[in-house]
């Protein structure tokens, strides 16, 4: 099994395209990750950081570029946080 960092391969496969738009899978889902590490990745020219209230005021004025995106997570392993960024995310919950 190919093992990997998801930013790097996020990076890698884009390539510097524009993503039209994207789906994730994920057991776990925690928004404030999501959204400070990965979502960052899709506006690259951003100057984002590890400061989540910088990256907070920069998603302000850059949130309307991002593409239409899911997230589907297992519904018992998502975070207590929701989105504060116009995504979908689709908890999943089997009986």
């Amino acid at each position: 099994m190919k093992t990997g960092i998801l930013i790097e391969e996020l990076k890698e496969r884009m390539a510097g395209q524009k993503v039209k738009s994207s789906l994730f899978y994920s057991f776990n889902f925690d928004a404030r990750f999501f959204e400070n590490y990965i979502l960052t990745q899709f506006l690259s020219d951003v100057s984002f950081s590890n400061n989540e209230i910088q990256n907070a005021i920069l998603w302000k004025k850059y949130q309307n570029e991002l593409p239409p995106i899911t997230v589907f997570c297992d519904f018992h392993a998502k975070g207590t946080t929701g989105p504060s960024l116009a995504y979908n995310v689709v908890p999943i919950a089997w009986p």
